[in-house]
């Protein structure tokens, strides 16, 4: 039996050096998964543990749907748009292109344990 998994639930992510800032993400589809796996060959070639620019611009391109607790350089509260990823911190960015991945390979066994 083949089993598929058509609903791509959402979840919350503090960050782990501000528990203030709180972004909601969702695992990537199959088939988004299938080219974050091609996005990460060269890296797993070159045994290297870093996920590429490459890949976490296609991971937050794709999965970052919403954040709360982000503002600009004059500490205004800045809402989520489009885009607006390419300008958090490289340590973020590679943060939640990270948690992105492993909650979309974990099998549902795995994310209990």
């Amino acid at each position: 039996m083949i089993k598929i998994r058509k609903s791509l639930p959402e979840f919350e992510h503090k960050l782990s050096e501000d528990e203030a800032v709180t972004f909601k993400l969702r695992p990537l589809s199959e088939v988004e998964l299938e080219q974050m796996n091609y996005l990460l060959i060269d890296m797993i070639k070159s045994g290297h543990q870093v996920l590429p620019p490459d890949a976490i611009k296609y991971c937050l391109d794709k999965c970052l749907l919403d954040w709360c607790g982000v503002t600009d350089e004059n500490d205004r509260r800045m809402i989520y748009k489009k885009g607006d990823e390419q300008y958090l911190p490289t340590k973020v960015r590679l943060e939640l292109a990270s948690e992105i991945y492993v909650a979309s390979t974990l099998t549902d066994e795995e994310k209990k344990s």
